[in-house]
């Protein structure tokens, strides 16, 4: 490509041959075509390398990197070490887009505002249904928001795909992915956070999340309740030097991180001293209660305390649960 391009989607692959092709297309369709496509094989050991390879050759914008398997963050940070793009996109190869104006939507948004982040909605594609989650339907998506709008209103998720994000702030800060965990997007949002100052929205309910059984959410254990605990750690540490009052802000997404900690601790590792223990460190969190499920849990463990409180969020999560 002859110049930079408006966007870098980055889209790290492994063993999704029965997926890639919608993938794939969903971007290759959009109407707005100043973006390069970035496919990252981590050394995917099925059909997948070979199905890239076939894109590449047949679209300019295609770019295919070939590497050994090195995990999720490795594939990622490949990606961005190899994007030219003004703003980066992520994608999951087992997920896609929706709506062929996305990023047409996209490029207007950026054209009259300019925001170091740009948040659109998304919802889970399970069992053969379409389940929309987030959706900005109902706000300004004209305007610029401040960090303390897009935390209090809980629009900041801490996934890689479900935000736009301008490249300069990734590489001057640089901000990359930790290799070798799980739950990594968690830290990497935090960092973002820490540099961001202004943030618009798309209306657009764009992202098709596909839940797997096999999928890495699925597969919760012991060690990844750990990995989890530790990226709440992490962003800590990352906020360290921050201003205080934005600080103050990003702790209430912190917050929210450590609310899952207990939704997994409870359901997965209940009477696990260890875990205990850390959620007993953290306990502190929930008084940045911006997020209303925070505020719950606040509250709940003022009234009964953390034992108590942590009885009936099992039996609240097993009820929703059967409602499903």
């Amino acid at each position: 490509m002859n110049k930079q391009p408006l966007f870098s989607i980055i889209v790290p692959i492994y063993k999704v041959e029965n997926y890639i092709d919608e993938c794939i297309n969903s971007v290759l369709d959009q109407t707005f075509k100043d973006f390069e496509l970035i496919l990252v094989d981590d050394g995917s050991p099925d059909n997948c390398p070979k199905i890239c390879d076939e894109y590449e050759k047949k679209y300019e914008r295609v770019r295919v990197l070939h590497k050994e398997n090195g995990g999720l963050s490795s594939a990622r940070n490949a990606g961005l070490d190899n994007s030219f793009g003004q703003y980066i996109a992520f994608i999951d190869s087992d997920d896609y887009w929706n709506d062929k104006s996305f990023l047409s939507d996209v490029s207007k948004i950026v054209k009259n505002n300019n925001p170091d982040m740009i948040l659109y909605g998304y919802g889970e594609y399970k069992n053969q249904v379409f389940y929309p989650i987030l959706n900005f339907d109902d706000f300004d998506v004209s305007k610029q928001y401040t960090l303390y709008d897009v935390i209090k209103n809980d629009w900041v998720k801490s996934s890689a795909w479900s935000k736009i994000v301008k490249s300069d702030l990734i590489f001057d800060n640089d901000i990359s992915f930790r290799y070798g965990v799980t739950s990594e997007d968690i830290e990497w949002t935090t960092k973002l956070l820490s540099c961001c100052e202004s943030f618009c929205l798309c209306p657009k309910n764009v992202y098709v999340y596909r839940q797997q059984e096999d999928s890495i959410t699925h597969n919760i254990n012991r060690k990844s309740i750990v990995q989890l605990y530790n990226n709440i750690v992490y962003s800590l540490e990352v906020i360290q030097n921050t201003p205080i009052q934005k600080k103050d802000v990003i702790l209430n997404y912190i917050a929210y991180q450590y609310i899952t900690l207990l939704n997994v601790y409870v359901n997965y590792c209940n009477g696990d001293k260890e875990i205990y223990d850390y959620i007993v460190s953290m306990k502190y969190l929930t008084k940045y209660n911006l997020n209303k499920k925070v505020k719950m849990i606040d509250l709940f463990t003022k009234v009964f305390g953390l034992n108590i409180m942590l009885f009936i969020l099992k039996i609240f999560l097993k009820v929703r649960k059967s409602n499903r």
